[in-house]
């Protein structure tokens, strides 16, 4: 049963809870705000990475060129890698508020240990080590 009495919780009090308080509307707001946490400081991060990336120079020299190649294709893939986990994120405040999040795509509890450590989550541990075991079992037919 969902208890909406209790908003303001720590983390420690959210693994303290039973397990009929999952997902509760004190578990939800917990977890919408780590979420928005994390978004913001994604924001942030790409931000910096891009500007960082607006500095960068070209230069005549063909070493140094390559230098600044090389960083601008890091700093590319950070800020790709960083808009991904955001977009992610985003997503995970859609389950919250359309109900589903919290919840593997095939029905189970994801788990507040989880959720926790991957606010962005959609995927139950079994259902995940099960995919990724397929995907291997895949890749090593296909070589």
């Amino acid at each position: 049963m969902k208890n909406n009495l209790e908003v303001d919780v720590t983390k420690s009090e959210i693994l303290l809870m039973s397990a009929d308080d999952y997902m509760s509307n004190a578990q939800l707001e917990f977890l919408r705000d780590l979420i928005n946490t994390h978004i913001s400081e994604l924001r942030m991060r790409i931000g910096n990475w891009r500007e960082e990336l607006e500095r960068l120079e070209n230069v005549p020299d063909p070493g140094d060129a390559a230098t600044i190649e090389e960083q601008r294709q890091k700093l590319t893939s950070s800020i790709r890698r960083d808009s991904s986990a955001l977009d992610e994120l985003v997503e995970a405040l859609n389950r919250i508020e359309d109900g589903t999040y919290g919840y593997c795509e095939t029905g189970p509890q994801i788990g507040l240990r989880r959720l926790l450590v991957l606010p962005s989550a959609k995927l139950c541990v079994e259902e995940q080590e099960r995919r990724e075991a397929k995907d291997r079992h895949r890749a090593r037919f296909a070589a």
